[in-house]
């Protein structure tokens, strides 16, 4: 549905400097910075100049500066565009229910 906002959770701005580790078979894996620019309990955005094509399996460390929090996740890319792309948790991130109350 384009145009249409499918998130089930309300994510929230943050600027965390982000490792992203994109894991392909048979390949070794890409790792570059970039930064998480909002984010919630299902997924975030990272900005960045480096590629993630949708479908791609990442593995995040994202560095909550602001919050002084560090979590790794993992998720899948669900849309890339020239400024960085999205990404949905495989898993919902239990931990920003703590650091959004901060």
């Amino acid at each position: 549905m384009q145009g249409k906002d499918a998130r089930v959770w309300k994510r929230v701005g943050v600027f965390a400097p982000t490792m992203v580790q994109v894991v392909r078979h048979q390949k070794s894996p890409d790792v570059f910075m970039g930064v998480a620019t909002d984010m919630g309990p299902g997924g975030m955005y990272i900005s960045t100049d480096e590629p993630a094509e949708c479908d791609d399996i990442v593995a995040l460390d994202v560095n909550l500066v602001e919050f002084g929090e560090q979590i790794t996740e993992s998720g899948r890319v669900v849309r890339s565009d020239a400024d960085g792309f999205a990404v949905k948790f495989l898993y919902r991130c239990e931990m920003f229910d703590s650091v959004r109350q901060l």
